[in-house]
């Protein structure tokens, strides 16, 4: 089963269309077509043209920073970068919450001072992010703050710095509902010290609370200045979901007041009763490894502190 790329601007100039008069495409492994529309909010209907049976997926391109903030008009869109893009002093500010598919081709889009996206619903992958942002919000991520369905072959190179006490702050992403995989982090991450114990602030050098999986991912930056932190994620929830961490690494050095761990801040368990989703949950770490040096009140090399010690929460790991 083969499959189908079709693009119409290589160059991203800004004008390369797709037309079929009386033509078709198709591929039994789907098909994909890049092309500039006439606005994000009339994307250009190919269905007409459309055999093969494996379906399709249009994507408007994004040439220009100007295009990028323009998303914002269209947030359920498709949408496919034509080349990397700059956004140094441009006063490009972040999207809303993102419903589409957003493929980076490989992509950067570096001098970014706010998260690309405030929340994702949608599919977002093969993009990088770069950049320096300082955040006082209470969930921080530079490509996504937020992600709610799935990312994939993404990466940041952004350096993160929250100002809020109590926020939970990743390099790639603050919180993760969804799935992660094939994704990585290079920048360092900076949080506050909210100086009330527990949990508190979370910082992760990719995510910083996973609550659901995380898959072939790996953070090589170094996290420093919350309560709970880890190289890779801060912690790994169970609060009515069993999440995964499964064939990941983190390099960096970490350091935290609290829970401190070389790939995992927190690894937690939770029981809920009464509720409709009742039962036991757990984190889980599966053949994963961290190889940073760890600093904080308790401390460990993959995780500063395991909430449940029964057999198959933390599996085929090890720590340098």
């Amino acid at each position: 089963a083969g499959t189908l790329a079709l693009h119409a601007d290589a160059f991203a100039t800004g004008t390369g269309t797709l037309t079929f008069n009386g033509g078709s495409f198709g591929a039994t492994g789907g098909a994909s077509l890049f092309y500039n529309p006439v606005s994000y909010t009339s994307p250009t209907d190919f269905s007409h043209a459309a055999n093969g049976g494996g379906g399709y997926t249009a994507y408007m391109l994004v040439n220009s920073i100007s295009n990028l903030q323009a998303i914002g008009s269209n947030l359920a869109g498709n949408y496919g970068l034509g080349q990397n893009l700059d956004a140094t002093n441009t006063g490009f500010t972040s999207l809303g919450t993102f419903g589409g598919n957003f493929d980076g081709a490989s992509h950067l889009i570096s001098g970014l001072s706010a998260p690309l996206f405030t929340a994702n619903n949608g599919t977002i992958k093969n993009v990088g992010v770069g950049g320096s942002i300082t955040d006082g919000g209470s969930v921080v991520g530079a490509l996504v703050r937020t992600n709610n369905n799935l990312i994939s072959n993404s990466y940041s190179t952004a350096d993160v710095h929250s100002t809020d006490t109590g926020a939970y702050v990743g390099d790639l992403v603050g919180v993760n509902n969804g799935t992660i995989t094939g994704s990585w982090a290079s920048g360092n991450v900076t949080a506050q010290v909210s100086g009330q114990g527990g949990y508190g602030t979370i910082a992760g050098g990719l995510v910083g609370v996973n609550n659901h999986a995380i898959d072939h991912s790996y953070a090589t930056g170094n996290v420093s200045g919350a309560d709970t932190a880890g190289g890779l994620v801060g912690l790994n929830s169970a609060y009515g979901v069993n999440s995964t961490i499964n064939y990941t690494y983190a390099l960096g050095s970490v350091s935290g007041a609290y829970n401190v761990g070389g790939l995992v801040g927190i690894n937690d368990w939770d029981v809920i009763s009464g509720t409709a989703n009742a039962g036991v949950y757990y984190g889980t770490i599966l053949n994963s490894y961290a190889a940073g040096h760890v600093s904080g009140q308790f401390a460990g090399g993959l995780v500063g502190l395991l909430n449940y010690t029964g057999s198959g929460t933390a599996t085929g790991n090890f720590d340098d």
